[in-house]
């Protein structure tokens, strides 16, 4: 398995970002011109976004536009998004 959390100077924490969106286009930026590469293990082994959402409340929920759905289809990999809410006092 092959791991990337989004961090550029390999610091184990993953970092944090305000938004889902956010995260994701993060994420994309940086492994944009890896796009090739990362193509070789197309029907090799699975490919996967997984994507931890964390926020505080209920009725939480993200819209991602059609135009970041599109950069994340370049991967040919699945979206996998676990959403974890927290309740506030």
């Amino acid at each position: 398995m092959w791991a990337f959390n989004g961090s550029e100077d390999g610091v184990a924490d993953s970092p944090e970002w305000s938004t889902l969106e956010e995260g994701l286009k993060s994420v994309l930026e940086k492994l944009w011109s890896r796009r090739d590469l990362i193509a070789q293990y197309n029907g090799a082994s699975r490919k996967i976004w997984w994507c931890g959402q964390f926020h505080a409340g209920w009725n939480s929920g993200t819209a991602l536009p059609a135009s970041l759905l599109t950069e994340l289809a370049e991967f040919i990999a699945d979206l996998f998004i676990d959403t974890y809410v927290s309740e506030t006092d």
